[in-house]
């Protein structure tokens, strides 16, 4: 796992220090990202959540995006939009009820 920056985050109405990780998933070997909740000195306390989905069909992808989970995480991809994280593609998948959105992640933008 490779971690970069850190951001704030707003949960339920409360400012956090977040940082974001990345890494890879053992199927198919496509980017994951994940929110660790960190103290002021920068220390990981905990995981906050995955923020990516990885689908079979995430291997169509340009390396370094990922489909990414606003159904659990309302208001994610704003998120990374505002911070310079990643930017949409304009390219959806559909799982269920939900609509899954792919991100390009701007790994350069976050590293430490």
């Amino acid at each position: 796992m490779e971690t970069k920056g850190k951001f704030l985050f707003w949960e339920n109405g409360v400012e956090s220090k977040v940082v974001i990780a990345f890494g890879t998933y053992q199927r198919g070997g496509r980017l994951s990202a994940s929110l660790y909740r960190c103290t002021e000195d920068g220390s990981f306390t905990d995981l906050y959540d995955v923020i990516t989905v990885n689908f079979v069909e995430s291997q169509l992808l340009p390396v370094g995006a990922q489909f990414i989970d606003e159904n659990n995480h309302p208001g994610i991809g704003k998120w990374l939009e505002k911070n310079g994280i990643a930017r949409p593609l304009d390219i959806w998948i559909r799982s269920g009820f939900c609509r899954y959105p792919a991100y390009e992640f701007n790994l350069n933008r976050v590293k430490s």
